[in-house]
């Protein structure tokens, strides 16, 4: 089971512009001050489904099961 979401790209984005993710002008703080689009994070949204479905995200789940 994949678990990726979008903020990873923004946030790491973000952190590579010295942004921090309570800063003023961090998209989780406000959004109009962003340096993303709502377009953009639609996108690494999408991006990151398409990696869910791939099996290549960042997080993953396992599920471990007692033997009966």
């Amino acid at each position: 089971y994949y678990d990726s979401f979008d903020y990873v790209v923004w946030c790491s984005e973000q952190y590579k512009q010295n942004i921090a993710l309570n800063a003023p002008n961090s998209w989780m703080v406000n959004k109009e001050k962003s340096l993303f689009t709502k377009e953009q994070v639609k996108s690494f949204r999408q991006m990151m489904k398409q990696r869910n479905k791939a099996m290549d995200g960042d997080m993953g789940a396992l599920y471990l099961k007692k033997p009966l």
